[in-house]
């Protein structure tokens, strides 16, 4: 699984808590764990997840409600093993194999507020209180959102009546289902019980890495990138924009556009092809290429295949 997509799906941050409401009153006010993962919480959880494009993954998350929570891979075998930590300013990421300590900015640190994204879920989504069940023993409000555009299909939630925790995402979607995630153990315990430290040694070597660099002048961006970037007036699927960054090497960046719908999130990114010489960018393979312009194309996120072909293409032809 994509770390990035790992890193924004997971939202992990140390927010000020969220009011919940009571299941009846308002089924939109359920999903604040979804849209604002904040894990605000003192234990450990382990998530199974899966996405429409990626291997599937599990993870242990520890977490310490007003600190941060660390995440540490058990599968696949190719991450077993590197762990990161978020404060929400900055993440920490351990890849031991290399004995190398990664730092970056938080996604949490752009992230929109949760009533934001509450106001695009309520736009683009019908969202309906469907009972309670229960999850690895512990009770679940079961939450529906039917998206307003049946390319991106049909979620259902579980969620944790006392803790602010998603428990199951079920997505369905082009006949198809996923779980995108799945609680297997959650356990409350004191936060001096926590391990939040990632074991890397004194030695380990160090890698800052540059950016994201927000975008306030799109004319110097393009003087930047060397291309003219190319972003829709208008998304499909009722898409909005949050932020507009120059990520990658500052010797060689390259443009992430991120979009939501309130519930569904990408990050679109832009490069200059090289006619072939820049295939891929920080990992990120091209998924289309405008030979015209000599723009490369990729899109990371949790859309089904087809929202994700079509969103995609909105960027491509944004200047046609």
């Amino acid at each position: 699984m994509n770390p990035i997509f790992l890193f924004t799906w997971l939202g992990l941050a140390v927010a000020p808590a969220q009011p919940r409401a009571e299941p009846a009153s308002d089924p939109l006010r359920l999903l604040l764990p979804v849209v604002h993962d904040d894990f605000l919480f003192n234990g450990e959880i382990t998530m199974r997840m899966d996405s429409w494009s990626d291997e599937p993954a599990t993870v242990q998350i520890e977490t310490v409600k007003g600190k941060g929570a660390k995440v540490t891979w058990i599968h696949p075998s190719t991450m077993q093993g590197v762990a990161y930590f978020d404060d929400g300013r900055q993440i920490r990421q351990y890849f031991p194999d290399k004995n190398l300590l990664r730092l970056r900015k938080s996604f949490q640190s752009f992230w929109p507020d949760a009533e934001s994204l509450l106001n695009l879920t309520a736009k683009n989504y019908s969202v309906k209180d469907a009972g309670r069940t229960t999850r690895i023993g512990r009770e679940a409000n079961i939450v529906v959102a039917t998206a307003k555009h049946q390319e991106l299909g049909i979620r259902r939630f579980l969620i944790d009546s006392r803790l602010p925790v998603v428990l199951e995402d079920r997505h369905t979607a082009g006949g198809d289902t996923i779980f995108r995630l799945q609680a297997i153990q959650l356990r409350e315990m004191p936060a001096g019980d926590v391990d939040l430290s990632l074991g890397a040694p004194a030695n380990a070597a160090i890698a800052e890495g540059w950016g994201p660099k927000d975008i306030t002048d799109m004319k110097f961006a393009a003087g930047v990138l060397k291309f003219t970037p190319r972003i829709p007036e208008k998304i499909p699927f009722g898409f909005a924009v949050f932020a507009k960054q120059l990520v990658g090497r500052e010797e060689q960046p390259f443009l992430v556009v991120r979009i939501t719908d309130g519930l569904a999130t990408a990050h679109i990114y832009e490069w200059r092809y090289g006619y072939g010489a820049n295939k891929s960018m920080a990992e990120i393979p091209a998924t289309l290429v405008d030979s015209r312009s000599d723009i490369a194309y990729s899109i990371v996120g949790d859309l089904p295949p087809k929202a994700s072909e079509i969103v995609l293409q909105s960027f491509v032809s944004a200047l046609d």
